[in-house]
């Protein structure tokens, strides 16, 4: 293991709690990049599991790593699709909403520069 690694334990157990999810699950706090990181010591080369985008460790990362496990890939690269098609729709709305307020504006403007 790296040395910048340090195995981190706390008040809320949460390196008990990642382990219940699997045994070669391991807490370290990466002093060189100052963040948490779950590690996987059963993956090949690079152990590295999940970055904690939290300022805290607490149960949001227990759901953060169940939510990212590989067993969950498909189930949650169809939830990213499922996300992006709904961004792009809500652009399409907007956009066509622009436009029709854009087309609003410029007869209102014809109007008045005809008066």
């Amino acid at each position: 293991m790296k040395e910048y690694l340090v195995p981190f334990t706390g008040v809320f157990e949460i390196e008990r709690r990642l382990r219940e999810i699997d045994d070669n699950y391991r807490l370290y706090f990466n002093k060189k990049d100052k963040r948490f990181e779950v590690h996987n010591l059963k993956n090949v080369g690079d152990t590295l599991s999940v970055v904690c985008p939290f300022d805290t460790i607490d149960a949001r990362l227990i759901r953060l790593v169940r939510q990212t496990r590989a067993e969950r890939s498909n189930l949650l690269f169809k939830e990213i699709e499922e996300h992006n098609e709904k961004i792009l729709e809500k652009n399409k709305t907007v956009e066509q909403e622009a436009k029709s307020n854009a087309k609003a504006r410029l007869e209102e403007l014809k109007n008045r520069l005809k008066a």
